[in-house]
């Protein structure tokens, strides 16, 4: 799991441009302005970005020194942003490039 989010971390700060952070629990890279850029990755079936996840985020972001709003990238959200953060949906160009060992695609 570790290796298809490490992966999916790349995939996402290149397609984007963005500078590359690993070894935090959310963060995976930073913007030109130095805004966090997350990821919520459990796997293609489990990766739904939560308010109990965005707290935690929100903690490490304000750990780690970045600036406000982040983007939380995951495959699905039911809570709405805020000035704080942004959902992103892993775009599903990103999700076909990755070998994702727990669910069969159409």
């Amino acid at each position: 799991m570790q290796r298809e989010r490490d992966a999916l971390a790349g995939l996402i700060c290149q397609t984007n441009r963005w500078g590359s952070r690993l070894g935090w629990e959310f963060i995976i890279g930073t913007t030109k302005r130095n805004e966090a850029i997350c990821l919520v990755w459990n796997g293609e079936q489990d990766s739904e970005v939560t308010s109990d996840l965005v707290e935690r985020a929100a903690k490490e972001v304000t750990a780690a020194g970045l600036k406000l709003p982040f983007r939380i990238y995951g495959t699905s959200c039911r809570i709405a942003n805020t000035a704080s953060w942004r959902f992103c949906q892993i775009p599903d160009e990103i999700l076909a490039q990755m070998p994702l060992s727990d669910g069969v695609r159409d």
